[in-house]
């Protein structure tokens, strides 16, 4: 089996599970009223609102300090830019 045939394979698996969770969230999503959601979304006191933001950038915070410091650990630095852009994909897609 040729490296060349094992990457196209993988690309094709990666190509098959992103397909897969689009359609997923489509069907998931589509019985949802996002208009009820915004109006439920703006009777949120602004206090509120500031307190779910400050936990979401914290808890972002922690796995964008973990990202780092395994980093550090393993003596490479691909770049600012792209650690936090990695640590968001994984992020989102873990969520």
């Amino acid at each position: 089996m040729s490296n060349k045939w094992l990457q196209r394979a993988l690309s094709g698996l990666g190509l098959l599970l992103l397909g897969g969770s689009a359609w997923f969230l489509y069907h998931e999503l589509r019985a949802l009223d996002f208009g009820k959601v915004l109006s439920d979304i703006s009777q949120l006191s602004p206090l509120h609102v500031l307190i779910i933001l400050a936990f979401v950038a914290g808890g972002y915070s922690v796995i964008l300090g973990y990202d780092f410091l395994a980093m550090r650990f393993v003596g490479a630095w691909p770049g600012f830019g792209r650690i936090v852009f990695a640590s968001f994909v994984s992020c989102a897609f873990s969520n």
